[in-house]
């Protein structure tokens, strides 16, 4: 239990109308703000971790157990679609036989 001398002196007493209770009850309620704070936090970054890893775990799995990973090679599935088109635009191009070729073959 504080004396009147020693609440004057911590910032307690009269003047200002806090005692020492409320000055405790009020620095208990800044640690348990502090405490949802930081959980919160926590939470936020746990969940954002796990919502990033959960879709690749699998990935993840296999290459931690040191499978390598395929080379990831656009530009040869590319260079397949550009033969593919330039085959069909050249036989679209390519004159048809015309009716005199035929009567002449006949």
């Amino acid at each position: 239990m504080a004396t009147e001398p020693d609440e004057k002196i911590n910032g307690c007493g009269s003047v200002n109308g806090r005692t020492v209770w409320e000055r405790q009850e009020a620095g208990i309620m800044m640690i348990v703000v502090s405490v949802l704070v930081f959980m919160g936090a926590l939470v936020a970054s746990l969940g954002t971790i796990v919502m990033m890893v959960a879709p690749q775990w699998r990935r993840i799995l296999h290459l931690a157990t040191g499978h390598a990973e395929p080379a990831f090679t656009p530009l040869a599935t590319l260079v397949v679609a550009e033969r593919r088109i330039a085959v069909r635009r050249w036989a679209a191009n390519s004159p048809a036989p015309s009716l005199v070729r035929r009567r002449a073959a006949a």
